[in-house]
């Protein structure tokens, strides 16, 4: 890739490099530079070209002095760092070798793991949900068919309270209906029945009754019959005797 200078030089001091803070111009490479410090920063947790003040960082940039790289930091992976850093950026790498770097592609390669990981993860934390909400939608179908089946029986108790009210207002109306009529037929038959102190006493045929003495001699169709009494008081006592004349029975008497 071609070096391309950028009009004016931008971007923090500590990470801007020797052509940024001498010679005010940027470059593709300047950006490969500042990549490199960041990773080295990352990995070692230091600055590479850090000194105890600000301005003893910008010399060290601009002199090209840096610290160097701890020895577990071995092989291309240092070797590319090494050239990122570089002062002269004609000597750094550009992005494109980077990336065709067997480093890069290995670190392209875990990244990519991860994304598959974290998308796997993903996937997985959407199946959950997924289920979750089939579960919860399963749930409220279940709830729903259980809620009509008590609607249901609630209208079924409300019509049967309904046809046992029609029912027992149709016996009242049946009972009112026949006490009506009891009571029509009563107030027909009332004019023609008289209660037992309305009814005359027959009284009986001079013709029929004749009196001898202490003798009642009373006929009645043809039958003659004579009744006769001669009261005795005795000691409080009063005694009737009494018979029958001409009559199939033999006579008595009785006595209070």
């Amino acid at each position: 890739m071609a070096s391309q200078s950028y009009l004016h030089a931008a971007g923090t001091k500590n990470y801007a490099p020797y052509e940024a803070c001498q010679l005010n111009k940027m470059t593709s490479e300047s950006d490969v530079w500042s990549i490199g410090v960041i990773i080295i920063e990352v990995i070692t947790g230091e600055h590479p070209f850090e000194g105890i003040t600000q301005i003893e960082t910008i010399n060290n940039i601009s002199s090209g002095k840096y610290k160097p790289l701890p020895n577990y930091i071995q092989g291309e992976l240092r070797t590319m760092l090494e050239s990122m850093i570089s002062k002269d950026y004609k000597q750094r790498p550009t992005v494109k070798a980077l990336l065709e770097s067997e480093t890069m592609q290995l670190v392209g390669m875990i990244e990519k793991s991860k994304e598959q990981k974290g998308s796997e993860q993903e996937n997985e934390q959407m199946n959950n949900k997924m289920n979750e909400l089939e579960i919860k939608v399963r749930s409220l179908e279940v709830e729903k068919e259980q809620e009509k089946i008590r609607a249901n029986i609630a209208e079924q108790e409300k019509q049967k309270e309904l046809q046992e009210k029609q029912k027992a207002q149709s016996e009242v109306n049946r009972l009112t209906t026949e006490n009506q009529q009891l009571k029509s037929e009563l107030s027909k038959l009332r004019p023609q029945i008289t209660s037992p102190k309305e009814q005359s006493k027959p009284e009986p045929k001079l013709q029929q009754i004749q009196q001898s003495e202490n003798k009642i001699i009373q006929t009645n169709k043809g039958d003659r019959s004579t009744v006769a009494f001669n009261p005795v008081i005795t000691s409080g006592i009063v005694r009737f005797g009494g018979f029958f004349q001409d009559h199939s029975y033999n006579s008595f008497s009785m006595s209070i």
